[in-house]
């Protein structure tokens, strides 16, 4: 819940500290590809140029789509969420690939008779 809060409020540094203790579950659940990539990723957060840091501090590491607390998101959800509500509206990507424009030529070795 602390890091849904982080994230949600931008708080930087209770997403580290929070992030950090998050790590040996990772570990002890076998997910290797988060434990050694979140091990990664938090020491290169912790080396941040100040300059970084600040914006961070600032609240900066999360995107929002409207103003305000609370509702800041991470950057996979917000651009799966700007993707799903663009390609669901008019003129979106859902339905393009049953039109045949937008199949493309067929390849030369499917013509064969």
């Amino acid at each position: 819940m602390s890091y849904i809060r982080a994230e949600r409020e931008g708080d930087w540094l209770l997403h580290l500290t929070t992030f950090r203790k998050m790590l040996p579950y990772y570990f002890a659940a076998g997910h290797v590809n988060y434990a050694r990539y979140g091990l990664y990723y938090l020491r290169s957060m912790e080396k941040l140029p100040p300059h970084v840091q600040g914006y961070f501090l600032q609240g900066q590491h999360v995107t929002r789509q409207i103003r305000g607390i609370w509702n800041g998101l991470w950057s996979d959800q917000f651009i799966e969420s700007t993707f799903m509500r663009y390609s669901h509206s008019t003129g979106g990507i859902i339905g393009i690939t049953l039109k045949p424009e937008a199949l493309g030529p067929e390849p030369p070795h499917l013509l064969q008779d």
